[in-house]
C-alpha cells in the first residue's frame, strides 16, 4: 500500500513545538514487550480476529491487501456501511483489569474526495474500542479517527472518549487537518492496572500527544481477573443515530489498518496539549461522536 505522507497543519506552530516537546521525552514502545501484532500481510485475516456477531455491514467489506486491512463499500444512500471485528479469536490476547497494557493501531484515511460526503455530521472513520466484558457493556474506552463533514467543511478528526452506565466523560475531538490530503497516524490506548485509568493518544508523525485526561474507571468495578472486549470497526461515522443522508463509496486504499499491535505494558502518554483552533471542535464533543454498531 503506497505510504502517505503526514498532513501536519502549518498554521499552529506553539501547538506543533508543544508537540514535538512532549514527544522528545517519551519512549514510542520500542521496547516494550508485545503480547500481539498483526501487520496484515497475508491475503486474510488470522484467526485471532471474529466478525462481530451483531454486525450488519450495509454491503461493507473488507480485503487484506498491501499490507493493510482495507474498507470497502458499494455506492450507499441512506445507510450505515461498516464492518466490525473482535480481537477474541484463537491465539487472540487476553488483557485484563489487573494487568498493564496497551492497544495500539496504525491507520491511514483518505482526502475528502474520496468519501463523496455531503451532509453535516457524517463520514468514515476507524475506531478502537476495549468494553468491559465481564460486567456492563455500557462502559467501554475508545479511540475514533475519523474523516467528517463538521458542518463548515471536510476535516480529519480524532476523539478520545470514556464511557460508564452509558455516560461520556471524559470526551475530547481533535482537528487534524481539513482532508486536501491523506493523512497516517498511529492511536494509542494505555490501560494502567494499579490507577484503574485509561490514556488515549496519537501520532501523527512528530511523537504522541494525549487526547483527554486520564479516565478512572474504578466505578467499574472490575476484579483483576475480569477481561476486557477489544475490538476495531472500520465503518460510518455520525452525530446521531440516525441512518446516513449521504452517499458513501470507500474503496481500497482509503481506510486502511496497517497495523495492529497489543503491548504487555502501559506506555506513555502525554498530558493533552489543548489546540487553539480545537476549541470550536469541543462544542461537538457534547453531542456524542455515535459510531456505526450493530449489536
Amino acid at each position: 500500500m503506497a505510504q502517505h505522507a503526514n498532513h501536519k497543519p502549518h498554521s499552529r506552530p506553539l501547538y506543533m513545538a508543544a508537540i514535538l516537546t512532549a514527544a522528545m521525552s517519551m519512549p514510542q514502545g520500542a521496547d516494550a514487550g508485545i503480547s500481539f501484532e498483526d501487520e496484515f500481510t497475508g491475503s486474510s485475516l488470522g484467526a485471532e480476529w471474529n466478525l462481530n456477531l451483531g454486525n450488519d455491514p450495509e454491503g461493507a467489506t473488507t480485503v487484506v491487501t498491501n499490507g493493510g486491512l482495507n474498507l470497502n463499500t458499494p455506492v450507499v444512500t441512506g445507510a450505515r456501511p461498516g464492518v466490525e471485528y473482535n480481537l477474541d479469536g484463537a491465539g487472540a490476547p487476553v488483557v485484563t483489569a489487573g494487568a498493564d497494557w496497551t492497544y495500539e493501531a496504525a491507520i491511514s484515511l483518505g482526502m475528502a474526495s474520496d468519501f463523496d460526503v455531503t451532509a453535516a455530521g457524517e463520514g468514515i472513520g476507524i475506531t478502537i474500542l476495549a468494553r468491559d466484558s465481564a460486567i456492563n457493556t455500557d462502559h467501554k474506552a475508545q479511540i475514533n479517527a475519523v474523516g467528517l463533514n463538521f458542518g463548515g467543511g471536510f476535516g480529519h478528526a480524532v476523539r478520545g472518549a470514556g464511557t460508564t452506565d452509558g455516560n461520556t466523560d471524559p470526551e475530547a475531538i481533535l482537528q487534524l487537518g481539513n482532508g486536501a490530503a491523506p493523512i497516517d497516524m498511529t492511536l494509542r490506548m494505555a490501560y494502567e492496572a494499579s490507577s484503574k485509568t485509561f490514556e488515549f493518544g496519537i501520532d501523527t508523525g512528530a511523537g504522541f500527544v494525549g487526547l483527554t485526561d486520564p479516565f478512572d474507571i474504578t466505578s467499574w468495578g472490575m476484579a483483576g481477573t475480569d477481561t476486557f472486549d477489544l475490538r476495531l470497526e472500520l465503518s460510518y461515522v455520525g452525530f446521531t443515530q440516525d441512518n446516513a443522508t449521504s452517499t458513501f463509496s470507500v474503496e481500497t486504499g482509503e481506510v486502511v489498518v496497517d497495523r495492529v499491535t497489543i503491548y504487555d505494558e502501559a506506555l506513555e502518554v502525554p498530558a493533552p496539549v489543548p489546540e487553539p483552533s480545537s476549541f470550536s471542535l469541543l462544542a461537538l464533543g457534547a453531542l456524542g461522536l455515535a459510531i456505526r454498531r450493530r449489536r
